[in-house]
């Protein structure tokens, strides 16, 4: 696990040291082989938060969810959680407790330091190059003006929901690595749920 806490911050770094190449206020992408992005009318805080409440039931995270709690079950995880269907179902609820603690998290940094929190195609052609944009905006978001900045909203999200879903778990959890593991695996789980919003139909996700 500490590879994974490692990975994400190095990836993090990197993705900060890109964005400080973009001038503020940048209104349209000059990427070679990207379309230009016209910056849109920003989001009040009623539009954010209610962005936040949709992705928390967005299919696709759900599934997720689902796929997440199935695996746990098969591995018996926690074991003081037990199995069968009653088990099932309290892994399925903590997972998505955490994920919904996360997305208000998220607001409430959207809110303060004036991201943009909507999904934004590459544009790009090839499925290496639209990998990296989802990849590297995992870590990246642009904000209200239409520049970039680091996506803070999606670390102190990730984070901050995993050290608090270790309340709930048993007591050999609540401790500051499992939180920094929780939260690290989150992020992973980020970078690859924003590949999927990347190749995915529009129509299932936000």
């Amino acid at each position: 696990m500490n590879s994974i806490v490692k990975s994400s911050a190095v990836a993090f770094l990197c993705c900060t040291g890109l964005v400080a190449q973009t001038q503020p206020g940048d209104s349209a992408s000059t990427q070679p082989g990207q379309r230009n992005v016209t910056v849109q009318s920003p989001l009040t805080f009623r539009e954010k938060y209610g962005l936040a409440l949709t992705r928390s039931f967005e299919p696709a995270e759900l599934a997720r969810i689902a796929l997440g709690a199935g695996f746990d079950q098969l591995r018996n995880y926690p074991e003081e959680w037990g199995q069968g269907w009653d088990a099932f179902g309290v892994r399925m609820a903590s997972g998505f407790g955490q994920h919904l603690i996360k997305e208000q998290i998220e607001a409430g940094v959207w809110a303060i330091d004036h991201e943009d929190p909507r999904h934004r195609r590459s544009g790009l052609h090839g499925i290496w190059p639209r990998t990296r944009y989802a990849v590297t905006h995992t870590f990246v978001a642009r904000r209200d003006d239409g520049g970039q900045m680091p996506a803070y909203s999606r670390l102190i999200g990730d984070y901050g929901a995993g050290f608090i879903s270790r309340d709930w778990f048993p007591s050999r959890f609540h401790t500051v690595q499992q939180g920094f593991d929780a939260g690290s695996i989150s992020l992973a789980i980020d970078v690859g749920m924003n590949v999927l919003r990347e190749f995915a139909p529009h129509r299932l996700v936000h």
